[in-house]
């Protein structure tokens, strides 16, 4: 199964196809991110790392769905985000 296969069934909902509940879900997993990641500075390694591993899955998963009901690539937005990242970076560095 793929990202166009899983919105294929998700979009029989129209609570799924909303992009405004997208963004509400997306949020959702952007916090379980941060809550992983504080956790890991407080409490340590053990045991928090496969708390982000899903958190960051669940991201990710999220936004893919998002692109592609959007019609977007994720292959171009992910190299366009790279360089992007990097234009930063030169110019970071040049300071």
């Amino acid at each position: 199964m793929n990202f166009e296969e899983v919105w294929k069934m998700l979009r029989q909902c129209p609570l799924q196809r909303n992009i405004l509940w997208r963004l509400s879900i997306m949020t959702y997993q952007l916090g379980d991110v941060v809550k992983a990641i504080v956790y890991r500075i407080y409490y340590g390694k053990e045991g928090h790392h496969t708390e982000l591993k899903l958190a960051l899955a669940d991201l990710i998963a999220q936004i893919r769905i998002l692109m592609i009901q959007t019609g977007l690539d994720y292959n171009e937005i992910e190299k366009l985000g790279l360089q992007r990242l990097m234009d930063f970076a030169v110019r970071r560095i040049r300071k």
